[in-house]
């Protein structure tokens, strides 16, 4: 097996309401989708609620149940990641502060491209449409 075809896979909320999309920010003052890695044998969909879940203790509904957007990203460290992007819902922004989800906010697309993202965040500028979420 080539390990150059090896990827980590992380599964992401996309919550968008007004046209803007809803980014958490972790301890690293960076800003990031919410969500996570999927454990080996996991259901996506599933995978999804566990992370959310585990960083923001909030229970978010998922609004459909195949990715809105895929994308895949090779980071500094050599670890290549395939990302699939589900669309969410959350009912509140009412969480407890943790180190992975310090801050919840949404942003238009203008905004993003200012923020300082996560390396996984980094192609969200290049890809979210708001229109996809009508």
């Amino acid at each position: 097996m080539n390990p150059n075809t090896i990827y980590r896979v992380s599964i992401k909320g996309l919550d968008v309401k007004d046209g803007k999309l809803l980014l958490v920010k972790e301890d690293t003052s960076l800003w990031e989708l919410p969500g996570g890695g999927l454990e080996h044998g996991e259901e996506p969909t599933e995978g999804l609620l566990r992370e959310i879940g585990e960083e923001t203790g909030i229970d978010v509904e998922i609004l459909e149940a195949r990715p809105i957007y895929v994308w895949t990203q090779e980071r500094d460290d050599g670890i290549r990641r395939c990302f699939l992007g589900y669309k969410v819902s959350f009912p509140t922004l009412d969480f407890t502060p943790t180190n992975e989800c310090q801050e919840m906010k949404y942003f238009s697309v203008e905004e993003i491209k200012k923020l300082p993202l996560s390396p996984n965040s980094a192609k969200i500028p290049r890809f979210f449409n708001p229109k996809d979420f009508v």
